[in-house]
């Protein structure tokens, strides 16, 4: 099947312009290509033209196809003539209106980009207006509330440059700008962050409809778009870009984005990419071969590249390709892309004459990770030194070919959507499995592997048949999973926010392909399209602020992942964890302890059945003790404040005082009987996992401030164990530096001998203690840590009692 020439190839390559795509019928201007066609048969075509189908007026007259539709463009064109138009034969030919770079080309006149604007500003706020109130969820407390970057933003730019610095980055200027809008109290004001999130998504759907326009442009005489139909085509894609659920992970999910922005920066790399290219074919055009008509030489396009009108775009494309790998990893595919976009839309060996764009383009690419993540990626490729990974990279990869066919499912139809999809990972000749089983599961993977292959021969068909925004569409879908969809190691198997670039990339293969179609059936198909493509967007729109209801609190969110994911773990722990953390709504103190109570014990269901889906989830088991330890403290409150109304009615009322204080007792051995529970659950999480040091913490905690209370010994039992904790943690919990500052002045308050070997022993344990604080205070020294001034305190309090005992010591 012969297409119509291609964006920038030679006169030699291309040949005469044809009249359609799909055909090899003469073109309309061609001398005799209605001599074989009587009266009648042009008068039928006449009548049923926009009306019928091509092959079905061929056959009412009995002519080929190829006659029938040169005959229709010889009509169009009389019929544009008359009216003052340019026929489609004439608008092809003319380069500069492939693309729309020039002022009066209807494609990039300022009205045309001001409606698209309003368009996904509609779509935007209507799909994402609802959730400026939504709760911080999952990793949003490491990457935002928890942030040290937020709270101080001078020591962000101590992390350039790395990868996900310009998102921690956008997360400081959230910081900043609340606090200055709103008070310091509200540095952390969860609706600016939504907004900032609405706003790159926005921008990302308005930069894909950029993209767009420029790619169907020049593609478009394959399929007879007029330069609105372009428009319509690409405004299409980017609204559904705008508008799928699938997007709410990346979008409402505050941690995520970095998938948003670095999306964003990888579309203006893409857009910009194929002005250049545009920019260039014009500058070719004007220069070299113009005059002889000669094709084009190799030193004709990088002489052209250099130039001020190419180059620019070429800049503007090499910065946002820098701004994508600053983002996040997946950034570093952004040069592949491209070059799947050069070889797809441009020719199979036009990208020769760009390859000095594309060769700076990867070097750039190759700097940026070997010095932002150069040790990250060794990390990444090493299964022990991935938390949470119990498979290998083969395993991996072998899971991901049924992950991928997930992804594309969800695209079409988004339901069962899920914040924590459980995804079975691959285990034939990977575990034990009996003989059902075992072929049950490579039947699976093999019909993966099988639907796979079938995509990529399906793009390589599209690719020879001249549909190569689709090969491009399925080309980059792969690209840009493959960080994330590969052989490169990851705890998680699947997560929606992953596919946030290759849906809008697929959405505008698919759009244009769809309109390709349509362009050839006038009038009513064309109708039909959009208003399909309206309701479409609309239903999209509906099932996006639905979704997006699910993520309101951590409570709904997990609600939802269990009700979808009920033999996975993960979702039951978290919402153990929302219904621990879940405000109080009760007036009275009695209302609000039982509710207290209530939701602890709902809490405790799901770490149960976490803990028996998975006996190794040690998070589970840590939040299990601390559930606990909080019983345990509400006890004991109860026994201290029974013991103090014993004590006053001691002589006013003896025997209201006596039962009051065995009252005391009980609670306080019941209150015990809880610090003992949380114990035995501590002692298992770090006979499970050896390496873990949230437990430990817990464990120790625990023993300073509530166990010591029945026995001072469990003060220095708490000690190693902090230790422990300092060693396996990186030194990354500053506060346990404080908590082992204290214990070790408590333990040296403790030795009160008078003789030389006592007061030795002392002097020890308090430079133990004041070196802690002086560590704490030194790793803390840009931060304002709130414990400060505790350990500034504390550290001139053992700097005295140092003193004391070295006057003591002298003769």
């Amino acid at each position: 099947m012969s297409s119509a020439p291609e964006h920038g190839a030679s006169p030699e390559e291309a040949g005469a312009p044809e009249a359609a795509a799909g055909g090899d019928a003469p073109t309309a201007e061609s001398p005799g290509a209605e001599a074989t066609l009587s009266e009648d048969a042009l008068a039928l075509i006449r009548t049923h033209r926009g009306k019928k189908p091509v092959k079905w007026m061929a056959k009412e007259i009995g002519a080929p196809v190829s006659l029938v539709r040169a005959a229709l463009h010889r009509i169009e064109g009389e019929t544009a003539a008359a009216r003052g138009k340019p026929t489609a034969a004439a608008r092809d030919a003319a380069p500069a209106a492939v693309a729309g770079a020039s002022v009066d080309d209807p494609w990039a006149g300022p009205r045309a980009l001001v409606g698209a604007v309003v368009v996904l500003v509609l779509v935007v706020l209507i799909g994402y207006g609802g959730t400026l109130g939504h709760d911080f969820h999952f990793d949003d407390n490491q990457a935002i509330v928890d942030n040290k970057n937020v709270k101080d933003p001078a020591i962000v730019w101590h992390q350039f440059p790395s990868t996900r610095f310009l998102n921690t980055l956008s997360f400081v200027a959230n910081g900043v700008v609340n606090r200055r809008l709103f008070g310091p109290e509200n540095a952390l004001a969860v609706g600016s962050f939504h907004v900032v999130n609405m706003g790159i998504h926005l921008l990302a759907a308005l930069m894909l409809y950029l993209l767009g326009v420029e790619v169907i442009g020049a593609a478009r005489a394959r399929g007879r778009l007029s330069p609105r139909g372009v428009r319509i085509v690409a405004l299409i894609a980017a609204a559904i870009f705008a508008a799928h659920p699938l997007q709410t992970q990346a979008v409402t999910y505050l941690a995520q984005r970095t998938e948003a922005l670095c999306a964003l920066f990888a579309l203006a790399a893409f857009w910009a990419y194929a002005r250049g290219r545009r920019a260039q074919e014009e500058v070719v055009g004007e220069g070299a071969g113009g005059e002889t008509g000669s094709s084009p030489a190799f030193g004709d396009y990088v002489r052209a590249a250099l130039d001020r009108r190419v180059a620019r775009w070429y800049l503007v494309a090499l910065l946002a390709t820098g701004g994508g790998l600053l983002s996040k990893e997946v950034g570093g595919t952004i040069p592949a892309v491209i070059l799947a976009l050069e070889l797809c839309l441009y020719g199979r060996t036009a990208w020769l004459r760009v390859l000095p764009i594309l060769a700076g383009l990867a070097v750039a690419t190759t700097l940026a990770v070997l010095v932002s993540r150069g040790a990250g990626l060794a990390r990444i490729l090493t299964p022990s030194d991935v938390s949470g990974v119990d498979h290998g990279h083969v395993q991996y990869a072998l899971t991901q070919l049924r992950v991928f066919l997930s992804y594309l499912r969800l695209m079409v139809l988004p339901i069962g959507q899920c914040v924590d999809h459980d995804v079975t990972p691959h285990r034939a000749f990977f575990a034990e499995m009996s003989g059902g089983a075992l072929l049950s599961d490579l039947a699976l993977t093999l019909l993966a592997l099988a639907a796979n292959l079938g995509l990529v021969g399906f793009a390589a068909w599209a690719f020879r048949r001249g549909d190569r925004l689709v090969a491009f569409g399925l080309a980059s879908f792969y690209l840009v999973l493959a960080p994330s969809s590969s052989i490169v190691l990851l705890p998680d198997l699947m997560f929606e926010h992953r596919v946030y670039l290759p849906l809008g990339l697929i959405a505008l293969a698919v759009c244009a392909t769809l309109a390709r179609r349509f362009a050839e059936r006038p009038g009513r198909g064309r109708l039909v399209l959009i208003w399909a493509a309206v309701g479409a967007i609309g239903l999209l729109v509906i099932t996006t602020r639905v979704r997006n209801a699910v993520w309101e609190s951590n409570l709904t969110l997990w609600t939802d992942a269990v009700e979808k994911a009920p033999d996975k773990a993960r979702p039951h722990s978290n919402l153990g964890l929302a219904w621990q953390q879940l405000p109080l709504t009760a007036e009275s103190d009695r209302d609000r302890l039982k509710e207290r109570m209530s939701n602890l014990a709902r809490a405790e269901e799901h770490y149960r059945r976490a803990i028996e889906i998975d006996e190794d989830f040690t998070k589970a088991r840590n939040n299990l003790g601390m559930i606990e330890i909080e019983r345990g403290r509400v006890r004991l409150s109860y026994s201290e404040q029974a013991s103090a109304e014993a004590k006053k009615l001691r002589r006013s009322d003896p025997t209201q005082a006596k039962k009051l204080a065995s009252i005391a007792e009980q609670q306080r051995q019941i209150a015990f009987d809880h610090f003992v529970a949380a114990e035995a659950v501590f002692r298992e999480t770090m006979e499970i996992d050896p390496d873990d040091f949230v437990g430990r913490n817990n464990l120790a905690n625990m023993y300073q401030q509530f166990l010591s209370k029945w026995d001072p010994s469990y003060v220095e039992e708490a000690v190693p164990i902090l230790e422990e904790v300092v060693v396996l943690s990186k030194d990354r919990q500053p506060t346990v530096r404080v908590v082992l500052g204290d214990l070790y002045r408590i333990l040296g308050d403790r030795r009160r001998g008078r003789g030389p070997s006592a007061r030795q022993d002392r002097a020890e344990l308090y430079r133990r203690g004041q070196e802690h604080y002086r560590i704490f205070l030194r790793r803390t020294e840009r931060l304002g840590h709130e414990k400060r001034e505790h350990a500034e305190t504390r550290l001139e309090a053992l700097e005295r009692q140092l003193e004391q005992l070295g006057e003591r010591r002298r003769p």
